[in-house]
């Protein structure tokens, strides 16, 4: 199993955006739902596959708002050989969420076909420079198929982030990731 270090996405977002307010976007679970670019339909779920809830990090238990919800996901497969070619016949994959509200954003941990996960963290950062929008994420899965995930990871977002900047009613700055 590999795990890669966290990858930093973040857009800085201008306009007569409050924090409160930008906040409250993201806790949107159906809208996040809705920024998978594979995305085919989703549900509201009620507990994980071993009805077992994925534990929370202890960084991120301090800050939690609420119950952890859950939502299963089916989404095509993305146009990525790799996948393809393990996922032979297979046009689509269920995943599952548990998203988890928190005071500055969310926190999101996705269960995916052949033993692939993620932990996304979703804040939003205001400060002297203005408000930012900042995605911490950690992908657990094989070698054979990190960079895959990834690359899907790397290729939407940008636009995702655009997506919640626009529902925010703001500007896209800069975008970076480190």
């Amino acid at each position: 199993m590999a795990k890669d270090r966290t990858l930093q996405y973040t857009t800085e977002l201008s306009g007569n955006v409050t924090a409160e307010q930008a906040v409250a976007v993201l806790q949107e679970h159906q809208f996040f739902l809705e920024t998978d670019p594979n995305l085919i339909s989703s549900k509201t779920d009620t507990q994980p596959k071993d009805g077992k809830l994925y534990p929370i990090p202890e960084a991120v238990q301090a800050t939690k708002i609420g119950d952890t919800r859950c939502y299963e996901v089916v989404d095509k497969v993305p146009g990525v050989a790799l996948f393809a070619k393990l996922l032979p016949g297979l046009g689509t994959i269920t995943n599952h969420y548990q998203i988890t509200d928190t005071k500055d954003g969310i926190f999101v941990y996705l269960q995916a076909p052949l033993g692939v996960s993620q932990e996304r963290r979703w804040v939003v950062v205001e400060d002297e420079d203005g408000l930012r929008i900042v995605e911490y994420v950690t992908i657990f899965c094989s070698r054979l198929l990190y960079e895959s995930v990834k690359g899907q990871q790397e290729a939407h977002w940008k636009d995702v982030h655009a997506q919640y900047v626009r529902k925010m009613g703001g500007e896209v700055g800069n975008q970076s990731s480190s």
